[in-house]
C-alpha cells in the first residue's frame, strides 16, 4: 500500500486484513508493532517505510506455507525471538489453511476486496493496467532482478554488533581508521521505523571520532533525529 503520509493510518490499514481474516470465520489480532496473530501465533508480518511525504505498507499473508521449508528461506535474528520468547521461526506462526481449509488465495483475494471496501467506506474497483504499464513493471522487474540493485555494494568490514531496542533491531557493520580514534566506514541493517534518520546514520558518523558526544553532535544534525535512537546508537558503536 502506498499513499500520501498524512493519510497513512496503521490501525485501518491492518483492519482490513484482521476483517478479511473474520470474514473466513477466523479471529486474528494486532500483536506487537507489526504482526498479525490468531492464538498467539504469526499469520501476517508487516514492515512500515515514510519517505519525502509517501508512506508505503507491505506485508505477507501465510496460507499455505510448507513449514519445514520456512527456516531455509528467514534468517530471523535470535535477539527477536528471544524477545518474543519462542525457540524457533515455526514455533511462533502458523497457516490460516491449517486453521480453516475452505481459505484459499482467491477467497482471500474477494475477502480483502469486501473488507476494504468496509473499512474505507469505498467502492473497490481492479487497476486496469495499459501496455505501457507493463512495459514499465517488466524493466522494473528486470532491474530489480539484479545482483547489484540487491546486493548493493556490501564490504567486509571489521566489527560487527546487532542489539534490539524497543524502537527495533538494528545491525552495524564499520572498521576504523588505523588508530581506532574514529570511524572509517558503517553500514546500518534495521527493521525500525524512522527510516529517513537511519539511513542518514552511516554517512553522519562518517569520520566521526569515537566519543559519546561526538557521535551524539553528528547524529543530531540530521532533521529527523532521534535522541533515543541516537544515544542507542552511540552505546552500540562504544567499547563496553
Amino acid at each position: 500500500m502506498i499513499m500520501n503520509t498524512g493519510d497513512f493510518d496503521v490501525s485501518r490499514q491492518t483492519g482490513v486484513i484482521l476483517q478479511a481474516v473474520q470474514m473466513l470465520g477466523l479471529k486474528g489480532e494486532k500483536n506487537g508493532r507489526n504482526d498479525l496473530t490468531i492464538d498467539g501465533k504469526k499469520f501476517s508480518g508487516h514492515a512500515y517505510y515514510h519517505h519525502a511525504g509517501r508512506s508505503y505498507h507491505h506485508g505477507t499473508l501465510m496460507m499455505n506455507v510448507d513449514m519445514s521449508r520456512l527456516p531455509k528461506y528467514l534468517n530471523v535474528s535470535p535477539l527477536k525471538l528471544r524477545a518474543k520468547g519462542v525457540q524457533s521461526v515455526q514455533s511462533r506462526v502458523c497457516n490460516l489453511a491449517d486453521l480453516n481449509p475452505q481459505i484459499t488465495v482467491n477467497a482471500m483475494k474477494d475477502s480483502l476486496r469486501r473488507a476494504f471496501s468496509a473499512v474505507y467506506g469505498l467502492p473497490v474497483s481492479p487497476l486496469q493496467l495499459t501496455e505501457a504499464d507493463r512495459a514499465f513493471w517488466q524493466s522494473e522487474e528486470a532491474k530489480m532482478s539484479e545482483p547489484e540493485w540487491l546486493y548493493g555494494d556490501v564490504k567486509v568490514l571489521d566489527f560487527s554488533k546487532e542489539a534490539r531496542f524497543g524502537w527495533g533491531t538494528v545491525r552495524m557493520d564499520y572498521s576504523l581508521s588505523q588508530d581506532k580514534q574514529s570511524v572509517q566506514e558503517l553500514q546500518l541493517w534495521t527493521d525500525g521505523l524512522d527510516a529517513e534518520f537511519l539511513q542518514e546514520v552511516p554517512g553522519l558518523l562518517q569520520g566521526c571520532l569515537m566519543n559519546r558526544d561526538r557521535i551524539l553532535a553528528r547524529l543530531s544534525m540530521s532533521d529527523e533525529a532521534s535522541p533515543r535512537i541516537a544515544d542507542d546508537i552511540a552505546c552500540m558503536l562504544l567499547p563496553a
